[in-house]
């Protein structure tokens, strides 16, 4: 019996061999990109990023402004009403409300801005996604490969070769024909 075990191996190492040695030499025809690296180096990504960090902080500084004064009128409210210095409850009443809608306008603001942020971003994603097909499928009239996969983190590919990497050469010819564009 151990015997036929040793002869099965032997048998199946040769054979391995024997189709290692027919596999081609050459590149297969396919290629990957990283697509963390083109959200990393890509130029239209960065200005973009840059502009949108921009209108972010001046529209936190405008809420953070709001949110003092709207705090600050909390404290006046609260120290008038321990005092009784208001003329009557209606008087009161209004000063509560005012404040009640101060804050509701305040979560409004804060609400659209995010809400802004969600698809500034996924315009930005769908405008790199269209560029960067396009730029693959020009890139691939000359490269010729039969597949292009992509590498999102570690998404679709687990390993492969450098050489299938054209990460860097995308990332140049999408540099190449992106314009900067002017601020809004």
């Amino acid at each position: 019996m151990k015997q036929k075990i040793l002869f099965a191996i032997i048998l199946l190492s040769t054979l391995s061999i024997k189709a290692q040695e027919k596999l081609p030499t050459e590149a297969l025809p396919i290629a990957f990109v990283d697509v963390d690296s083109v959200l990393v180096y890509y130029n239209l990504v960065k200005d973009v990023n840059q502009r949108l960090a921009t209108e972010s902080r001046i529209l936190q500084q405008a809420i953070d402004t709001k949110q003092a004064q709207h705090d600050s009128d909390i404290d006046n409210f609260t120290k008038r009403i321990n005092s009784n210095d208001f003329a009557s409850a209606e008087r009161a009443q209004l000063e509560y409300e005012r404040i009640q809608k101060q804050e509701k306008s305040i979560e409004d603001l804060k609400n659209a801005h995010q809400n802004k942020q969600v698809n500034q971003k996924a315009e930005l994603f769908n405008r790199v996604n269209d560029s960067l097909l396009v730029n693959l499928k020009e890139y691939n009239k000359a490269a010729d490969y039969q597949v292009i996969f992509t590498n999102k983190g570690m998404d679709n590919i687990l390993l492969a070769k450098d050489q299938y990497n054209i990460t860097d050469k995308i990332i140049r010819q999408m540099n190449s024909r992106y314009k900067k564009e002017l601020p809004e």
